[in-house]
């Protein structure tokens, strides 16, 4: 079961490109199947109120909350898009949660790159992942003898990342002494 992209689905694809550093996964053309969808792309901010007397609460602003990005990436096994591909890919995601520790010391600061995502953002911006959740479909496809999920579906949910002030994206959690009033973020 192979399936031809229409040309704007491969020149979505093409604008994709999303690392994950100290774990080593790497979202791009090469392994991902269809134009990830970005389902949701969100900024906040926290409050603290205060009850007033027959009014309502007064609201004092605490701070900003992180921007939020919820991706979502789909694959349908068939084809190039073995079984074993799509599981290499979405193990490496997974594992983004596993890296940053040597033992019980951390070792970096876990960051997720994105440095092309359509044109919301474009240009090198850092993230935190704050969960990824994978979900297979009831429909299965028999293959080389074995029965596997037909379509798997990866969501991700991204925290925009403050980075240090002239400092890379491997500096440690514990060397942050300083950070920038701007964090680095793409249209919005």
């Amino acid at each position: 079961m192979a399936f031809i992209l229409a040309e704007i689905d491969q020149d979505a694809i093409s604008k994709v490109n999303i690392t994950g550093d100290p774990s080593g996964f790497n979202l791009d053309s090469s392994n991902i199947q269809f134009p990830p969808i970005i389902t949701k792309d969100s900024k906040s901010a926290s409050w603290q109120t205060h009850e007033a007397q027959s009014y309502e609460p007064i609201a004092f602003f605490k701070s900003g909350n992180p921007r939020e990005i919820g991706l979502e990436f789909q694959w349908v096994i068939g084809g190039e898009w073995t079984p074993d591909k799509v599981h290499t890919t979405i193990s490496k995601v997974k594992g983004y949660f596993y890296t940053a520790y040597k033992g019980s010391a951390l070792k970096e600061y876990p960051a997720v790159i994105i440095t092309n995502l359509y044109n919301i953002i474009t240009q090198k911006t850092t993230w935190r992942m704050d969960s990824v959740n994978i979900t297979y479909s009831p429909e299965l496809i028999k293959l080389d003898g074995a029965w596997y999920p037909l379509h798997v579906k990866m969501a991700m949910n991204l925290l925009s990342a403050t980075r240090l002030a002239g400092e890379s994206d491997k500096t440690p959690m514990q060397k942050i002494t300083k950070l920038e009033s701007k964090p680095e973020l793409g249209w919005y």
